[in-house]
C-alpha cells in the first residue's frame, strides 16, 4: 500500500514532512537493493553490484542528512547500512577460522591449497583437512575425515572437557581412566568374560572365541573413529576446536558433490565380514545356549536378519580407521554414522554405519543404491544417549556475512514509517 502511494512521486511536491521524505528515499533504496540481490546470483558481478549499491546507500544517507531527518537515527536500518559500507570483496582467511581461529585456547596452524585447508595441531601430532563448498548463505568448510578417538581423547583431556557418559551397550574404542579418557585397552570386545562391555556372553563356553576365525578383528587404534558420544557432547567438543556439527544441508552438499565411485571407494558398509560374524554368533547361540536365544546376536542393531551388501567385500567388521589427510571426503557412507544439527530440527543421524542393515539404505534403484543421505531425527528423550556406531565430523563457516545477505537485510518493509509520531 505504501509503495502504491509512493509511486505518485510525492517527492515532487514541495513542503513534505520529514517522514514522507524518508519513505520516498527509502522506497528508491529498497528497489535498488532488490535489483542488486537478484544480480548477485552471478559471483562475477559482485564488485560491480557492490559499487552500485554502496553508491545508492551513500545517496540515501546524504539526502536524509540534507533534510535533517532525525528518523534515520531511530531505526535499525543505519546499522545494516554501516555493515554494508564496511563490506570488502573476498572471503576472510579460512586458515584463521575453525581450528585456526585466534579465539581457540590453542589455535592450530593452517595452510590453504585451493579449496582445501589443512590445519596442524600445536604439537604437530595431528592434522585435519577441510574442503570448501559453496552454499546459500555463503561458503562452508567440511572436514574430509571423521573425528578419531585419539584426537577426541587428546582434546578432551587437555582442555578438561567433561568425559562423555558411558551408559550404552556395544563396542567402544575408549574407556575411562580416572577423570580422563583413553584408548580402550581391551579392544572392541575382549575374549573371556564380557561383563565390562555390557554384553552378556557369559553362557558362551570359555573355549570359544567371541569372533569367527574367518575374520580379522583388529583392536581399536587412535585413528579409528570415536563413537559412544552423545550428540551434545559431540557439539561441545566441536566448539572447543572452533568448529561445530554440520547441518543436514551441508552434509548433503558435501556428499552429493562426490561422484558415486568416490563415495563407494571409502565406504565402510556391512559386507562379508559382518555376514561371517553374524553366522558364527548364531552358531554359538544355537549350539551352546539353546534355540530360545536365537535372534539375540548380534546385539546391534536389534531384530536384524544379518543381511549384508553382497559386493562389500573386505570390509572391516567394526569400523575402518579415519582417513586423515584425504583430499576428498571419506566415509560419508558407512563406517560410523554421523551427527548433524539443524536450528529448526535439532539433532539427527545421517550416513549410516558399517553395522546398518541394507534395508536402511532403501534398496536399489536403476542400479544405484539409494538412501545414503537419509536423515534420522533424534527425539529429545534420546539426546542424552550415545551409540556404538555413531560419531561425527567437523564443519565451520565464515562468520563474515555474504554480500547477498547484507543487501537482503536492507529489504525490510518495516523500515517505512506509516504515521508520524516521533520528532
Amino acid at each position: 500500500m505504501i509503495e502504491d502511494v509512493l509511486d505518485l512521486r510525492l517527492n515532487e511536491w514541495a513542503g513534505l514532512p520529514p517522514w514522507a521524505d524518508w519513505n520516498i528515499e527509502l522506497r528508491d533504496l529498497l528497489r535498488k537493493a532488490e535489483q542488486a540481490a537478484a544480480g548477485l546470483a552471478d559471483p562475477a558481478k559482485e564488485e560491480e553490484l557492490l559499487a552500485s549499491i554502496k553508491a545508492s546507500v551513500t545517496t540515501f544517507v546524504n539526502r536524509n542528512n540534507e533534510l535533517g531527518n532525525p528518523l534515520a537515527r531511530k531505526t535499525g536500518l543505519l546499522a545494516r547500512i554501516d555493515e554494508l559500507q564496511q563490506y570488502r570483496p573476498g572471503e576472510d582467511d579460512p586458515t584463521k577460522m575453525g581450528p585456526g581461529s585466534p579465539k581457540n585456547a590453542a589455535p592450530w596452524s593452517g595452510r590453504r591449497d585451493g579449496d582445501a585447508v589443512t590445519f596442524t595441531s600445536p604439537d604437530g601430532k595431528r592434522a585435519l583437512t577441510f574442503l570448501r563448498f559453496d552454499a546459500e548463505g555463503g561458503p562452508f568448510y567440511l572436514c574430509t575425515s571423521e573425528v578419531s578417538v585419539g584426537l577426541f581423547c587428546d582434546i578432551t583431556n587437555k582442555q578438561g572437557l567433561q568425559p562423555p557418559p558411558r551408559s550404552q551397550k556395544g563396542p567402544c574404542a575408549w574407556e575411562l581412566n580416572g577423570k580422563e579418557i583413553r584408548l580402550a585397552t581391551h579392544g572392541w570386545l575382549a575374549d573371556g568374560s564380557l561383563r565390562d562391555s555390557g554384553e552378556k556372553w557369559d553362557a558362551r563356553p570359555p573355549s570359544k572365541s567371541c569372533y569367527s576365525g574367518k575374520i580379522d578383528v583388529q583392536p581399536p587404534s587412535e585413528e579409528h573413529p570415536v563413537q559412544h558420544v552423545t550428540p551434545e557432547c559431540a557439539g561441545t567438543w566441536a566448539q572447543s576446536v572452533g568448529c561445530r556439527l554440520p547441518t543436514t544441508d551441508e552434509w548433503r552438499t558435501g556428499y552429493r558433490k562426490l561422484n558415486p565411485d568416490e563415495a563407494l571407494a571409502t565406504a565402510a558398509i556391512r559386507g562379508s565380514a559382518w555376514k561371517t560374524q553374524w553366522e558364527y554368533a548364531r552358531m554359538l547361540v544355537r549350539n551352546f545356549m539353546g534355540e530360545a536365544f536365537i535372534g539375540r546376536f548380534p546385539k546391534l542393531p536389534p531384530k536384524d536378519d544379518g543381511s549384508a551388501i553382497p559386493d562389500a567385500e573386505g570390509s572391516a567388521f567394526w569400523f575402518a580407521e579415519a582417513n586423515y589427510g584425504a583430499q576428498t571426503l571419506s566415509h560419508m557412507i558407512g563406517n560410523v554414522a554421523e551427527f548433524v544439527f539443524d536450528q529448526d530440527g535439532g539433532y539427527g543421524v545421517i550416513g549410516g554405519s558399517s553395522l546398518s542393515p541394507p534395508s536402511q539404505w532403501g534398496g536399489m534403484k536403476d542400479g544405484q543404491r539409494i538412501g545414503f543421505d537419509t536423515r534420522y531425527p533424534i527425539v529429545e528423550a534420546d539426546v542424552p544417549l550415545s551409540y556404538c556406531d555413531v560419531g561425527f565430523r567437523l564443519a565451520f563457516r565464515s562468520a563474515k556475512p555474504s554480500l547477498k545477505q547484507l543487501v537482503e537485510a536492507l529489504i525490510d518493509p518495516s523500515f517505512y514509517i506509516v504515521e508520524q509520531n516521533q520528532q
